[in-house]
């Protein structure tokens, strides 16, 4: 049976967790509706009206496919440089979810090392993460061109991932990847770490326990 577990305590549980490695979007903060309102400055003088959280809301961050299904073939490269902007400039509204802080607090107390591995571009995770408070609590932070490495732009790439455990000193099935999507599921895996899903973040609850995790986190345990 597929554990259901709060986070306060779920590396007491699961043993040995010397590492956990985190996504960012869906799983520690949210992102979306800042990233709906950037979305919407650039595409809604096209269309005539406003898209959709779930329009907007893709697995990984190739915002330049979706501009693609919005905005004309030559609008796109602008239109992607404007959207970065944009989001940049609402980077301040992006805030943790309730109980982040205190569960990061916790697992550094209990001597596990924290790490992030996000698509998000470099100079936008690093402003996320001083804006929301969370920088100081990260051993080592991967993301952008770092994170692709040899993937598609869907998920973090394995083989990157588990550069991340080594780099923190501690062997890839000593590691857990703590995550809100499928394909993130699927590259913890073929990493070699144990896997963990969080139901409050942007993808249905139903899918990511198909995926079959190692652990299903419900609640923050706030």
């Amino acid at each position: 049976m597929l554990p259901s577990l709060d986070t306060r305590y779920a590396f007491s549980y699961v043993q040995p967790i010397r590492a956990a490695i985190f996504d960012l979007d869906g799983t520690l903060v949210d992102s979306l509706p800042a990233t709906v309102d950037a979305f919407n400055v650039v595409v809604s003088p096209f269309l005539g009206t406003r898209l959709t959280a779930k329009e907007v809301r893709i697995v990984g961050v190739n915002y330049r496919k979706v501009l693609g299904n919005f905005l004309p073939p030559d609008k796109v490269d602008a239109g992607l440089e404007r959207l970065l902007a944009e989001f940049l400039a609402k980077v301040r509204d992006v805030r943790p979810f309730p109980g982040v802080p205190a569960l990061l607090a916790d697992l550094k107390r209990r001597g596990c090392k924290l790490a992030i591995a996000t698509l998000r571009a470099e100079e936008i995770t690093t402003k996320i993460l001083e804006s929301s408070g969370l920088a100081s609590s990260f051993d080592r932070v991967l993301s952008g061109d770092e994170a692709l490495g040899a993937g598609q732009g869907f998920a973090v790439d394995p083989a990157a991932l588990a550069r991340v455990a080594t780099d923190l000193g501690v062997p890839a099935d000593q590691a857990a990847f703590v995550c809100d999507s499928t394909v993130d599921l699927e590259a913890g895996r073929k990493a070699g770490m144990r896997t963990a899903a969080v139901a409050w973040g942007y993808q249905r609850r139903e899918d990511l326990t198909l995926s079959s995790p190692d652990f299903l986190f419900e609640t923050l345990g706030t």
